[in-house]
């Protein structure tokens, strides 16, 4: 069988192997992010808005979150457009992606074997992808829709490397070097504007060379001097990123978090160990660990810095004698860097920031374990990597349980973690969304009172804002949604249910106000602009209402009381011409009979104050 035929079947075997192990996520819910990327998120509902992508970062969120990821944001409108909220298509976007990606390991993998003259590239190739696609570690990325955004940095990542590797690989001045060695820092850019993780190519780049490529005779420094002229690009691209990123997003390399790069570094040196064994053993995983800041180095800081510290020495100590595994082991410590060192970020721990690491360590281990077994160990291998696969895809099936709705997943989170204060939130928020008030508002109370930090406490007050105003406490409403606006003020349905809350209470003036900042940063709102408008006329204010009338008629606000309101304040105004239209409009709308009456007794007035006039 030639390459092709072999790559085609790893392809279709890689693909009937991940669709079964997912096979029970098609009806799996939104979750977590999903809500304020996607669900909630207008910027990813209009194919108009992908160039925008490029030069808005706050297209990112429904909230006052700024994000510079546009090609991420270019998928979800694409999948938007192709299948509305309909979760299915979601989950069919991820696990192609998730496809794709190991079918790429598969390429990397045997690009790499093949290099060091391994004996049993394909098998070897085969397995490594297939165990990096049915290892439960992946779930988070996958089954997880707004996981994708690691899935499309690693297939840019994985596709930047693999063109290096052949640009490595063809002899100076061959057909097609070139458009390979530029095919790579092209793939380094789209990686990067997918997710920041794959900031770290050049660097693993940089490890096979020095591996496998340099003369190893030569100094370290001349090495990297003739290396260096290939890396600029990527240089390039990186300053490129990081000027975008800061200009638009306003930060560089991560938004302002609560603590500083040194507890952040502690913090991680505890999670290196949850890693390796979620890697070796991967059971009781947690979608959101939420764990603690550490500020002081303890027993676990020291413990694991001096496993990290090991295995370091171990790797450098087998540089020539495995270099590929040494290469692999070195893939993991590198691409887990940018999220998991000193660069602060709000979680201490998730498990999708595995997914590209995970390729490393998956490969450092079979290759490394094959070389153990020796070659005339074939039967053993192959019914072990059988074994090891049947046990990686039952494992993950049953993971993608956990994320059939919100009540299953934060259930599953509570179960293991019963201090997370974002778990009670989620669990209330599902509570409010079933409209059972009475039980979300213990949850959510709970939420904002453990002692852990919420990270948002302003969606729990707001949903706890809900259940006051839909049980008849509206004092109670009113503080929650003064406080939700308080710390996220485009919380677009608080500004409305407050507005409301004070325009049923007579309380004009202030719902004015509420709809007056609504306006500002909710432009084109129709409802928001009639609502500012009718209160404005309730305070007497008729000259200030005409514009915001004006704009909801504008902005598609149809109805006999948006028509009625017009014809009073153009009546107001002198304007008794546009004022008789706007009244026969209303009469055309009218309800009922006390429309009818309303509008007829308008028109009825205006005529006789000589409605024929054009003032």
């Amino acid at each position: 069988m030639d390459d092709k035929k072999k790559n085609l079947l790893a392809a279709g075997l890689i693909a009937a192997l991940s669709a079964l192990a997912y096979s029970n996520t098609s009806g799996a819910s939104f979750h977590f992010d999903d809500f304020h990327q996607i669900v909630n998120n207008p910027g990813v509902k209009r194919l108009g808005n992908i160039p925008r992508f490029i030069v808005d970062a706050e297209l990112w969120s429904y909230f006052t979150v700024k994000g510079y990821r546009p090609v991420t944001l270019i998928i979800h409108t694409l999948n938007y457009a192709l299948s509305g909220l309909d979760v299915r298509g979601w989950h069919v976007v991820n696990l192609a992606l998730h496809v794709v990606c190991a079918l790429l390991v598969f390429l990397v993998v045997k690009a790499l074997l093949r290099g060091a003259g391994h004996g049993r590239t394909y098998p070897l190739a085969l397995l490594c992808a297939s165990a990096f696609a049915l290892h439960p570690i992946q779930t988070q990325a996958v089954t997880y829709i707004s996981g994708r955004a690691a899935i499309l940095a690693a297939i840019f990542f994985l596709t930047g490397f693999h063109a290096f590797l052949r640009y490595r690989s063809i002899g100076v001045g061959e057909k097609y070097r070139l458009a390979w060695a530029a095919l790579a820092p092209v793939c380094y850019m789209l990686g990067l504007l997918s997710k920041e993780s794959a900031v770290s190519l050049p660097a693993v780049m940089l490890l096979y060379d020095l591996l496998f490529t340099t003369e190893k005779d030569k100094g370290l420094a001349a090495r990297l001097r003739g290396l260096a002229p290939y890396y600029t690009a990527f240089a390039g691209v990186l300053l490129v990123y990081i000027g975008l990123r800061k200009a638009l997003a306003g930060y560089a390399t991560a938004p302002a978090i609560p603590y500083s790069s040194y507890e952040y570094m502690l913090s991680e040196l505890k999670v290196l160990p949850m890693y390796l064994r979620l890697m070796s053993l991967p059971v009781n995983q947690n979608f959101d660990y939420l764990l603690p800041l550490t500020k002081t180095p303890d027993a676990l800081v020291l413990i694991s810095a001096v496993l990290l510290a090991s295995i370091g020495l171990a790797l450098y100590r087998l540089r020539r004698a495995q270099p590929l595994v040494v290469f692999f082991a070195g893939w993991f410590i590198i691409t887990i860097a940018p999220e998991s060192s000193f660069i602060p970020i709000l979680d201490i721990a998730n498990e999708h920031r595995l997914y590209l690491p995970s390729v490393g360590l998956i490969c450092a281990a079979l290759v490394g374990g094959y070389s153990l077994l020796g070659q005339n160990r074939s039967r053993l291998a192959y019914s072990s990597a059988v074994m090891l696969l049947a046990a990686l895809g039952l494992l993950t099936f049953s993971r993608n349980r956990v994320y059939a709705d919100e009540y299953t997943l934060w259930g599953d989170v509570l179960s293991k973690a019963p201090y997370n204060s974002r778990a009670r939130l989620n669990i209330g928020t599902a509570l409010v969304a079933d409209k059972k008030y009475g039980e979300a508002t213990v949850e959510l109370k709970a939420a904002l009172d453990m002692g852990t930090a919420l990270p948002v406490p302003y969606i729990a007050h707001y949903n706890l804002g809900v259940c006051y105003d839909k049980t008849g406490r509206k004092d109670e409403a009113e503080r929650e949604f003064e406080l939700t606006l308080k710390d996220e003020p485009n919380y677009y349905e608080a500004s409305v249910k407050l507005g409301e809350i004070f325009y049923e209470a007579g309380r004009y003036a202030d719902s004015a106000r509420v709809y007056e900042a609504h306006v500002k940063r909710f432009a084109g709102d129709p409802v928001a602009y009639f609502n500012l408008a009718d209160s404005l006329m309730r305070l007497g204010r008729f000259d200030d209402a005409r514009k915001p009338m004006e704009d909801a008629v504008a902005y598609g606000y149809e109805g006999f009381d948006a028509r009625y309101g017009l014809a009073l304040i153009y009546e107001r105004a002198g304007m008794k011409y546009k004022a008789q239209r706007q009244a026969e409009s209303a009469q055309g709308m009218a309800k009922d009979y006390t429309d009818t009456e309303k509008s007829s007794a308008l028109l009825t007035r205006l005529k006789k104050a000589g409605g024929s006039s054009r003032l």
